[in-house]
């Protein structure tokens, strides 16, 4: 297994993927000092939850887009080079399909990671009121880090099932928009069985208040929704069981 993730880096040496969470990573980095560099006295009063209120609603429209990109140049390098069987003799459908899910997995961890870390270094450059509460910052990354890997999931599925990568990338897009729609519009159906819609399951704050007069709004933390944890492990486990079975049956 470790040989065929190592593989799996190697194949992705060229495909400048780093340039690619680099652009996304950059982009969300200067909507967040943009949206937030000149905070207002109450604005640095909630300074940190406000930061936890605002960036995973962008996060809903950038990672399933960015997730699409990141399936679609690992699966293009078996569809251009028609390598699917050829692999296949060397190992397994399911290690296969779990080397590019775990390569691909990695860049999405880094990039959450260095946007958690991001997101606490501006709110001590804008001077936020009180220290962060780190706990909740680390349940941040765990839960961005969940839906993301779920939406990989997905789309590594399309990407490596369907040859015409445009197609897996545009049901990408569909699933952003569809994410941030479920932010503003909640149907809860969807919100549950949608990977797309799991991010509005996982804030951790909520809007109480919003005067828009003085322009002050109040934040209060949301309880965390174990029954929308469990599902969301729950479906990124049967798609990566349903990603290996349909590789293992893959006609090339």
């Amino acid at each position: 297994m470790i040989s065929a993730i190592r593989l799996e880096f190697f194949k992705t040496k060229r495909k400048k993927i780093w340039l690619t969470l680099l652009a996304f990573v950059g982009l969300e980095l200067a909507w967040i000092y943009v949206a937030f560099r000149n905070p207002s006295a109450s604005e640095i009063e909630i300074g940190w939850m406000e930061l936890l209120y605002q960036v995973p609603s962008l996060n809903s429209i950038l990672f399933p887009v960015l997730a699409a990109v990141m399936a679609s140049r690992l699966a293009d390098l078996e569809h251009k080079g028609d390598t699917w069987k050829l692999l296949g003799t060397m190992q397994s459908p399911r290690m296969l399909f779990l080397s590019k899910f775990i390569c691909g997995g990695w860049y999405m961890l880094v990039s959450i990671f260095f946007i958690t870390i991001s997101m606490l270094s501006f709110g001590y450059i804008f001077h936020y009121e009180g220290t962060p509460a780190f706990d909740k910052y680390f349940i941040f990354f765990l839960f961005q880090l969940f839906i993301a890997l779920e939406i990989l999931a997905v789309q590594l599925i399309l990407s490596s099932y369907i040859r015409n990568q445009m197609i897996p990338f545009c049901i990408g897009c569909g699933g952003a928009f569809l994410g941030l729609l479920l932010l503003f519009v909640p149907i809860k159906i969807l919100q549950y069985l949608l990977p797309w819609g799991h991010a509005s399951l996982l804030f951790l704050v909520y809007l109480v208040d919003w005067n828009p007069d003085s322009r002050i709004m109040k934040l209060a933390y949301v309880p965390i929704d174990f029954i929308a944890i469990v599902i969301v492990i729950a479906e990124l486990v049967l798609l990566l069981i349903l990603g290996s079975s349909l590789l293992n049956k893959r006609e090339v």
